[in-house]
């Protein structure tokens, strides 16, 4: 081979090794690039997860506190309520009640106690309102329904 030739075959194979040379180097940068990618996606469906979790925590705790104050007795500020039974003229027997009371269960607490009638009430930081002796509704009302 003459010299021009065996020259021109090593500077072409030193290019073809620069080539790939750099083509390597290329593709492990890509491979770390889709490698950060790929911790960061999954960075991101943690992140996810989480605020599912916490989510659905904070929505436990709503029902939570709202369950609670239902069988609360409640504030004298909103008034907390009354329920008293009456027995015509012999006695009387009256009940703050949580909040989550109804009139038919005032109604129902009569009935098993031995009264003839009922009367709903409601206590408030300035004293107390009831409505008549035939189980009508106290203005203002504190929640009876």
């Amino acid at each position: 081979m003459s010299e021009i030739r065996k020259t021109l075959v090593v500077a072409i194979l030193a290019g073809l090794v620069a080539f790939f040379t750099a083509l390597l180097s290329n593709m492990q940068k890509n491979e770390k690039v889709d490698n950060r990618i790929d911790a960061v996606q999954a960075q991101a469906e943690d992140a996810k997860s989480s605020a599912d979790t916490a989510k659905d925590s904070a929505k436990r705790v709503q029902d939570d506190v709202k369950q609670l104050g239902a069988a609360s007795l409640g504030s004298l500020a909103d008034g907390q309520k009354l329920c008293r039974v009456l027995q015509a003229k012999t006695w009387r027997d009256g009940l703050i009640v949580p909040q989550n009371w109804s009139i038919s269960l005032c109604t129902d607490y009569m009935k098993k106690t031995g009264g003839t009638g009922y009367q709903l009430g409601c206590i408030h930081e300035d004293g107390t309102t009831l409505g008549g002796m035939d189980g009508t509704i106290p203005s203002p009302n504190c929640g009876w329904r």
